[in-house]
């Protein structure tokens, strides 16, 4: 029995996921592929009988539950190769062709257009059974994709070179895995790289100058082998800056130790520090996810994957709430007046960022 193409089973395991909105040229929704008039999704086998005349070879995908029939095809268009036609029942599921001859981007620039996004993938590892399992986008994962979303269209590659053009009717995954974020790094919650930057819009209330304040990262520095990172505010508050670290227990803040998003992040997870610091030496830090992996709207942008943060700081006498949204960082601070008080000081909305 033959092995179910990889870059293919999240296609049919997450039929109706959602996708992205990331890059100009990225549609929001998928519109099924067209092959020679052959509509995947609604097409069936006798149209491909019709269309494509007998099949070279027939056989099922064991990936697919219940495996899959397919129908194997030597064709010339767009290039010359191979082409596997998937059913599910008796309907055109989705279609993989494998060139004959090696092709790169370029050529595939030159023979389907410019008009795509570069996505990445990464698998979703606890809900696979052994072999190829579903998938999510990660911008740091090792599937690459070109992809002509409005073209029922994704270009897979093996290392810089084509493994197979795609014929598709819906996405591949979600933007965030479904592992009950058992995978989620603090870092995919605050992104660290030396360049980004997030403005904050400050309420009426504020006591810190102007109505608006940006932290950017301007430095890297390896400390005891680990990158560091070096955010700054605009205006300035103080001479020293915010230190942070991507570290296997989460995000270190450095300076006062303290791990501020834990790995994995999950809802009601909390932990403590004690504060080293001279004017609170020995208090306590406790932290409390409020809730993740859910939707949120701050600032009027709507956000797939956010998690909250509850901090209560002793030694400074302040609670705050910090949300984070997934690839882009805190997008919303509000400071009460002191510990474990409800009333409001200080509220930071996201207005722009900029992260790499």
């Amino acid at each position: 029995m033959k092995t179910f193409p990889a870059f293919l089973v999240a296609a049919f395991v997450l039929a109706g996921a959602p996708t992205a909105e990331a890059q100009t040229v990225r549609s929001k929704s998928w519109v099924p592929a067209v092959y020679h008039g052959l509509v995947v999704g609604k097409s069936t086998r006798n149209n491909v009988l019709r269309i494509l005349g007998k099949p070279k070879s027939t056989g099922r995908a064991a990936e697919s539950d219940p495996p899959m029939l397919y129908y194997d095809y030597d064709v010339a268009d767009p290039v010359k190769g191979r082409i596997e036609v998937y059913f599910r029942g008796a309907i055109v599921d989705s279609m993989a062709l494998y060139p004959d001859a090696s092709l790169t981007q370029e050529d595939v620039i030159r023979i389907l257009g410019e008009r795509y996004s570069l996505v990445r993938y990464a698998g979703d590892d606890c809900l696979g059974s052994g072999g190829a399992g579903p998938m999510y986008e990660d911008p740091e994962g090792d599937i690459k994709h070109m992809e002509y979303r409005n073209r029922g269209l994704a270009v897979a590659f093996n290392s810089s070179k084509v493994e197979a053009i795609l014929y598709v009717q819906r996405a591949f995954g979600p933007t965030h895995p479904r592992c009950a974020h058992e995978g989620m790094k603090g870092s995919d919650y605050f992104p660290l790289s030396v360049g980004n930057q997030w403005n904050y819009a400050l309420d009426e209330h504020s006591k810190m100058g102007g109505n608006t304040i940006t932290w950017r990262v301007t430095q890297k520095e390896i400390v005891h082998g680990s990158p560091v990172y070096h955010l700054w505010p605009t205006p300035a508050q103080g001479d020293e800056p915010l230190s942070l670290s991507a570290v296997q227990d989460g995000v270190l803040e450095w300076g006062s130790e303290r791990i501020i998003l834990k790995k994995p992040l999950r809802a009601k997870d909390r932990w403590t520090v004690k504060s080293d610091t001279a004017r609170g030496k020995g208090k306590l830090d406790a932290f409390e996810v409020v809730s993740a992996g859910e939707e949120c709207t701050v600032g009027g942008e709507s956000f797939e994957d956010c998690a909250s943060v509850r901090e209560d700081d002793e030694a400074n006498n302040v609670t705050s709430l910090t949300t984070y949204a997934r690839r882009v960082g805190p997008v919303k601070y509000v400071y009460f007046k002191a510990i474990r008080s409800k009333e409001v000081d200080t509220v930071l909305t996201i207005k722009s960022w900029e992260v790499h």
